[in-house]
């Protein structure tokens, strides 16, 4: 996987060898065979205290912090449902709000990856910071037409059902609305409102 000896002591929480790599002038930053760094490491694993130890040796933002797909520690969080990690991401104010629906290349934003992961945690938190819920990808795939292809994500569709700017009739680039997919993965929409 090509990870540094940082990221292996991020991802499997050898705080000793954390705090001699920081002590040694380590570069956070500095990426992996992939582009993602550290933080990304941090986030994807769920390690906040690695994270949080970490945190004061970049003055980057999350969302400055890609890997070659174009994701973010953001993203990576997402997909873990790891709520303490954005936390701490808001805390040490390295997530610019204004940089909240950052997309990778697919044009997926961390909202789109708690969705696919039905993360309803993070998706919760996101969506209190002001994420876009009613954001689409590059192939027109709305959050809500991930979350309604997931099994067991009731709530998590309740979620962004509440939400003013989610469109249930917005196809993707294969004519897909959120109430199709829901029927094709046989998950119950237990509150998609008819097409009218």
């Amino acid at each position: 996987m090509g990870e540094t000896a940082l990221e292996l002591a991020v991802r499997y929480g050898r705080d000793s060898v954390l705090e001699l790599l920081l002590e040694s002038g380590v570069d956070v930053t500095m990426p992996n065979s992939g582009g993602q760094s550290a933080f990304h490491t941090a986030a994807a694993a769920g390690q906040y205290k690695a994270l949080r130890t970490i945190m004061p040796y970049t003055t980057l933002t999350a969302t400055q912090m890609k890997d070659k797909q174009g994701r973010t520690p953001l993203h990576s969080c997402a997909e873990g449902d790891f709520w303490q990690v954005l936390d701490i991401l808001v805390e040490y104010d390295r997530l610019r709000l204004s940089d909240i629906d950052v997309q990778d290349l697919q044009g997926r934003t961390a909202l789109h990856a708690a969705a696919e992961a039905n993360a309803l945690r993070v998706a919760r938190k996101l969506i209190e910071l002001g994420a876009d819920a009613a954001a689409v990808d590059f192939s027109n795939v709305s959050v809500l037409g991930l979350a309604a292809r997931q099994s067991n994500s009731e709530p998590l569709v309740n979620l962004l059902l509440a939400n003013q700017m989610t469109q249930v009739d917005r196809a993707d680039n294969n004519g897909v609305t959120p109430l199709m997919a829901a029927c094709m993965s046989q998950v119950r929409p237990p509150h998609l409102p008819a097409r009218r």
